[in-house]
């Protein structure tokens, strides 16, 4: 029977919780961190995306901001190719050379290297150097070429004349015409009687006909001034009286003037 005046409270017990069966808190903790492992992966994989476009952005704008060295200028007013540096110059002189084949002396190179470098001139020019060692030589192949086919004809003229204003005249004439048989006109010195140029045309035109390729021909007397032609080209030297010694090789005429003094 419960006490007078005293209030009995009840106390309640909680049941302790059921024992979980074995082996779950292994699953649950699997899935957990098989969950943070996924998360873990998920970022791993934006970091790397984002470091590669950072990578991307940088070289974009690094690229933008160091442009590469331009080692062959224009320049503004003259709108003349050079090349900035020696190195640079060298190496297009060289590999200039090499692709036409022109064989240049270290002299011919430095020339045209220097030249490549210059704001008025530029590479443009340095290359026409190397290109006139080239010509030069062609040239000298062709005054050779002249030189061994009609120097026989030449010698055997040569020895027919006995005269030695026509002598003269034709040493002079052969010579210019294996030098430049495009440069037809000379004067030959000193000035002349006209009693000797009369006895060296005789001997001259019978030199006619006497070896193939070569012909010869002339004008005893002639007052230039008279006709017109007393200027010397565009020179301010001026002729009068001459004599014509003209002959030809291969084609080419080469006219010798003798001056007459009476």
């Amino acid at each position: 029977m419960p006490h007078a005046g005293k209030t009995h409270t009840t106390d309640h017990f909680r049941a302790p919780p059921a024992a979980r069966p074995a082996g779950a808190a292994t699953l649950v903790d699997r899935s957990a961190r098989g969950e943070q492992l996924r998360s873990l992966r998920h970022l791993s994989i934006q970091g790397a995306a984002a470091i590669a476009q950072g990578a991307q952005l940088t070289q974009m704008f690094g690229a933008l901001a160091a442009p590469p060295v331009q080692l062959v200028k224009t320049a503004n007013k003259t709108g003349i190719k050079y090349a900035e540096s020696e190195a640079e110059a060298r190496r297009l002189m060289t590999d200039y050379a090499k692709k036409n084949d022109i064989a240049v002396s270290a002299t011919i190179l430095q020339t045209a290297i220097e030249l490549a470098m210059r704001k008025d001139l530029g590479i443009d020019e340095g290359e026409r150097t190397i290109l006139l060692v080239r010509q030069e030589a062609d040239e000298a192949e062709r005054r050779q070429k002249r030189k061994d086919d009609y120097e026989p004809h030449y010698l055997h003229l040569l020895n027919l004349l006995s005269d030695d204003l026509a002598e003269s005249a034709l040493k002079a004439a052969f010579a210019r015409f294996v030098a430049n048989p495009f440069d037809r006109w000379m004067t030959l010195g000193p000035d002349a009687t006209q009693d000797e140029v009369d006895d060296a045309m005789s001997e001259w035109k019978r030199l006619k006909g006497k070896r193939a390729g070569c012909d010869f021909w002339g004008f005893n007397r002639q007052d230039k001034a008279a006709k017109g032609k007393g200027n010397v080209g565009d020179t301010l030297d001026t002729r009068t009286v001459q004599a014509n010694f003209m002959c030809s090789f291969g084609g080419h005429e080469i006219n010798v003037h003798v001056n007459i003094s009476d």
